[in-house]
């Protein structure tokens, strides 16, 4: 750990690193990945080979994955404004930037250079009418 970076609460932090401003907190679990810059990753996440960063936030009960590689863990990125949360699983090469979102239980798996950016939103849960209307994203 470096910089402002906290980890606190019930974490695991495991073979991972967490800098610049990055928290990990609650009960999340960081495993041979990065956290850094204002990253956070809190509740019941769990992360292992994946970098996150930017802004991104993972958290609730999602669980994402890569697999190592001769590169090291770099098969998994959430970065930019992007969030991961609820259930959501994310397996496989992908990568979630800018303002996307997934959410609900939704599972991304083995999705060989998926890349979700933008606005876009993947759910099992859209917003009601009223968070649809009123949304600012």
């Amino acid at each position: 750990m470096d910089g402002n970076s906290q980890a606190y609460g019930n974490t695991i932090l495991d073979s991972g690193s967490i800098s610049d401003d990055a928290k990990l907190y609650g009960d999340a679990y960081l495993i041979y990945s990065t956290l850094k810059g204002n990253a956070k990753l809190y509740g019941n996440a769990r992360i292992r080979y994946a970098r996150v960063y930017g802004n991104a936030r993972v958290y609730g009960n999602t669980c994402v994955g890569g697999t190592p590689s001769g590169y090291g863990y770099d098969e998994i990125e959430i970065y930019e404004n992007a969030e991961v949360y609820g259930n959501a699983r994310l397996m496989g090469s992908t990568k979630v930037r800018g303002n996307a979102r997934v959410f609900g239980t939704v599972q991304v798996i083995d999705a060989t250079a998926k890349v979700i950016e933008g606005d876009t939103q993947i759910s099992d849960n859209p917003p009601s009418v009223s968070e649809a209307t009123t949304s600012t994203t």
